[in-house]
């Protein structure tokens, strides 16, 4: 019987530490999560996924490099898979200080635990589009400068630096995957797209009256969550550490997206409002990536249209709503 593949996924709570779970599991893995803690609904998302009992959770502290390093020391693992951050871009601005340690020494502490204690541990890194802040011609590829427009990107840029002087200057295999915007029913109830979907169900079903949004002309690049985490695995796959940008190339109005979201849910225009206070305070008039390089190497595409993702995220929210009911 051949040898069983360990993998250590941080974060995963977190949407994208859920489907990564998935895959590998499928893949064969032994799959072990970390969560800083075990909150309410990580037991309705494992259940939602189909992950009771085939992964072991760990509640451990990233910031503490005691913990970290004897993890790394007893699991040895083949893979691990750094998706752990404060990833709200709204909560970086009015949190800074909690968003940037979070997001810089948990990273510093696993290169170092990885270094010192298993070396031969592949390491992904999740990186963000929000490193490139207001780029000087688009689309975002990977030599592309940063210039992060906000204490999120300003984090993300400063991990996969960090990654990348591990990579060059001891020899680790650390690959970063610069994400760009991707959705599912298990994000966070703040991001946008969420918001859109949950809130005009709640129109839709009788329980709210009207949809609030911040600034509604600018153009983002999305995608679909379980797709984009087979873009993680392939790029531990490869037979060189590098960074990728994980992205569709297409972007998309946000104006379009609550449209699209309206006219599927069949809901009239009028009950969109557009509220300035949800302005954030500097942002990109349009941001997307590049995905030539992930494609062309890796053969990683996003085939999904705009359309086919909010049909695929609208079904997906009403199966998670109707297993959180029938959890609960």
């Amino acid at each position: 019987m051949g040898h069983k593949k360990v993998a250590l996924i941080t974060g995963l709570s977190g949407q994208d530490g859920i489907y990564l779970a998935v895959l590998l599991s499928k893949q064969g893995y032994q799959v072990y999560g970390v969560t800083r803690s075990e909150r309410s609904d990580i037991h309705l998302r494992l259940a939602f996924a189909g992950l009771i009992g085939s992964i072991e959770i760990i509640v451990a502290d990233l910031l503490d490099k005691s913990v970290i390093k004897e993890l790394i020391r007893k699991l040895n693992p083949d893979e691990c898979y750094h998706l752990a951050s404060e990833s709200s871009v709204a909560q970086s601005l009015s949190q800074p200080s909690n968003c940037l340690l979070f997001n810089h020494i948990s990273t510093l502490n696993l290169l170092t635990a990885i270094l010192e204690h298993s070396s031969e541990t592949r390491l992904f890194f999740a990186s963000s589009g929000e490193v490139f802040g207001i780029p000087k011609y688009l689309p975002a590829e990977e030599t592309t400068p940063f210039f992060p427009c906000n204490p999120y990107g300003l984090s993300k840029s400063l991990g996969q630096q960090l990654c990348q002087y591990y990579r060059q200057h001891y020899g680790l295999f650390v690959s970063c995957g610069i994400f760009f915007l991707h959705e599912s029913a298990l994000r966070g109830k703040y991001f946008f797209v969420k918001k859109i979907i949950t809130e005009s169900l709640k129109i839709q079903g009788g329980e709210q009256s009207v949809l609030k949004v911040g600034n509604l002309q600018v153009e983002r690049d999305f995608g679909y969550a379980p797709h984009y985490v087979q873009a993680m695995w392939m790029m531990l796959q490869h037979s060189e550490p590098d960074d990728f940008i994980i992205a569709s190339g297409r972007p998309i109005l946000l104006q379009t997206i609550v449209d699209l979201v309206f006219a599927k849910l069949q809901i009239n225009q009028d009950r969109c409002i557009v509220d300035s206070a949800l302005y954030r305070p500097k942002e990109a008039a349009v941001l997307y990536g590049s995905p030539h390089k992930i494609s062309h190497q890796l053969q990683w595409c996003n085939e999904l249209s705009h359309s086919q993702l909010i049909d695929l995220l609208i079904e997906d929210e009403i199966r998670y709503q109707k297993s959180f009911l029938s959890y609960s």
